[in-house]
């Protein structure tokens, strides 16, 4: 293979790309903190890995699965923050009275 092989190349950027957003959202569960979904799409025109590439596939599979197995933990102390918030706002917040203004003049 020449060092310009598009296979090569797609793969390469298909994968430094996911990896990417691998690393986004192992941030994200670090943090618990979400931003907006990354947007990615596989590339319809890569054909079969290189083998050159599998090993580095399969790590980012692990991480992958990895942060599958981390999403339900987070999304329920997500939920019992959110418990908790409104019990919080509920306890704290002043019941509104009515404001009435005279505008005849």
């Amino acid at each position: 293979m020449s060092d310009h092989d598009p296979a090569v190349e797609g793969w390469e950027h298909a994968l430094a790309e996911l990896e990417g957003h691998v690393s986004e959202a192992e941030r994200m569960i670090r943090s618990q903190l979400v931003t907006a979904p990354l947007d990615w799409r596989p590339p319809a025109d890569l054909g079969v890995i290189p083998d050159e590439f599998v090993f580095r596939a399969r790590h980012l599979l692990r991480r992958q699965q990895a942060l599958l197995d981390a999403i339900p933990a987070v999304l329920a102390s997500n939920a019992a923050q959110r418990r908790l918030a409104a019990r919080v706002g509920d306890a704290t917040a002043r019941p509104s009275a009515s404001i009435y203004i005279d505008v005849a003049t």
